[in-house]
């Protein structure tokens, strides 16, 4: 009788089958907690620079801070987040802004004070599920919509 010290190739190939399909239902579950994970966490970090502004505007009689460039916070807000968290990258790309708009939109429409997202290369689908979180999943109304003509994301906040 002869000794066996391997693998034959038909249990070989069996294992590499069974690997690939373990492989096949495990990796595109990754990618989907990945992609939750991110849009949570923008949901998240927008919550609370929305929150910050409104306790600014509380603390200060309505008063709102003038707006800055792209990608800056006025000075006077720095008191009540940390900056790291406005001056990094959301974690769906782009970068962070915020705005004043007195006549938003022309026509009369009023004060509009908004935190937004800008040059974003996430899809429109990842922001209606942004929206679906923290508004009504539609970007087209609520307090989260998208501006094509700016191109970006904007939580209104006033």
């Amino acid at each position: 009788m002869r000794s066996r010290d391997g693998f034959t190739l038909m249990e070989l190939l069996v294992m590499i089958v069974v690997l690939a399909i373990l492989a096949g239902v495990a990796i595109p579950k990754y990618f989907d907690y990945s992609e939750r994970a991110r849009i949570s966490s923008t949901a998240y970090s927008w919550r609370i620079l929305t929150r910050a502004l409104n306790q600014y505007i509380i603390d200060n009689s309505g008063t709102i801070p003038p707006n800055v460039n792209d990608g800056l916070m006025p000075p006077e807000l720095t008191p009540y987040f940390t900056l790291s968290e406005y001056t990094r990258t959301p974690p769906v790309g782009g970068m962070w802004d915020y705005d004043e708009w007195s006549n938003f939109g022309g026509g009369g429409a009023g004060l509009i004070v908004s935190v937004s997202i800008t040059q974003s290369p996430a899809p429109l689908s990842t922001f209606q599920r942004i929206d679906a979180i923290v508004d009504d999943g539609n970007t087209s109304t609520g307090m989260v919509f998208f501006l094509p003509s700016y191109p970006r994301y904007t939580w209104r906040v006033r």
